[in-house]
């Protein structure tokens, strides 16, 4: 089993705060929280699959999904959905897009298959890929939503998120539709100090959870930043849906070499900015008190960054 994989925001995270970094792969097992390993809903942060049978045994909507670690037995159940583009990830649940990509074509499954193998031994999910007219992350923190982001995935074959951006103000019936399946998992969302992530696919069937995760790779929850921006502590938000406009960019292949810091600071002097190299990524935060000109400073460094990467 490959388990020498850390984070990239490990090092981030722990240059700030004397608490022990840990996210969802099991590199950061030993980090873990006591209190959250002993929770009875801590094995469906583990396992993708178990979160998917979980979700399907409580009548809540789950994508359609095979788990196996038979290649035969994926690839048939490929030919009979016969639906493309589909989701292929490792059943355990990893960090940062780790080991997940989007399966276009029935070609390119037995390529995907060895990697997730080779990179994480063990069973296989193959699922419905849902194209949702939005994708929603909400973060929990000692029982209380902090954030409401809407995300994007990269434009690519591997499933890792492009950007977030918050606040977004929810339609009452969505929100409502959340909180009814966030309540299937009151005994993680309760635990202290930890916070938690649901991730959404917002269709018109209504909200479908895509995933669960905990940990801090997130720049956004880190106290460093927050003060840097002049932005509440974490668990100082009682409103998720006020406050400052924020986005964050993760932009891939790069490292601060790459790109002139002084250059970036100027296309946003409208906006406050944070940036940080973690390992082959740039990941930049801007904020500003008005959400045009953050649109603004954001387009002007996504396209520096398309620029960049020629």
């Amino acid at each position: 089993m490959n388990s020498d994989y850390i984070s990239p925001f490990a090092e981030l995270y722990t240059s700030q705060t004397s608490q022990s970094f840990f996210c969802d792969d099991s590199a950061c097992e030993a980090a873990v929280p006591e209190t959250l390993k002993r929770c009875g809903q801590f094995e469906l942060l583990q396992s993708r699959q178990k979160l998917r049978e979980f979700c399907r045994e409580k009548k809540l909507p789950v994508p359609a999904f095979m788990a196996s670690d038979k290649f035969e037995r994926l690839s048939a159940w490929a030919i009979k959905t016969n639906r493309f583009p589909m989701a292929i990830k490792s059943s355990q649940n990893l960090a940062d897009g780790k080991a997940s990509f989007l399966l276009k074509a029935f070609r390119e499954l037995p390529e995907f298959f060895e990697q997730i193998v080779a990179y994480r031994p063990g069973a296989v999910i193959l699922e419905e890929y849902i194209t949702p007219k939005a994708r929603v992350e909400v973060t929990w923190l000692n029982g209380k939503i902090r954030i409401i982001a809407q995300s994007s995935l990269e434009k690519s074959m591997q499933l890792r998120q492009a950007w977030r951006a918050f606040p977004v103000k929810l339609p009452k019936e969505i929100f409502a539709g959340i909180n009814l399946i966030a309540d299937q998992f009151s005994q993680l969302l309760h635990l202290n100090e930890i916070p938690l992530r649901l991730t959404f696919a917002i269709t018109g069937r209504g909200p479908i959870l895509l995933a669960l995760n905990s940990g801090f790779n997130r720049p956004e929850y880190f106290s460093e930043w927050r003060q840097t921006l002049n932005l509440p502590a974490l668990s100082d938000i009682n409103d998720p849906e006020n406050g400052s406009y924020c986005k964050i960019f993760s932009f891939y292949g790069f490292k601060s070499s790459d790109f002139d810091e002084d250059q970036l600071i100027k296309l946003c002097s409208s906006s406050q900015i944070k940036w940080a190299a973690l390992a082959d990524q740039i990941a930049v935060m801007l904020v500003s008190e008005k959400a045009t000109t953050l649109q603004e400073d954001a387009q002007r460094v996504e396209a520096m960054f398309k620029h960049l990467s020629g």
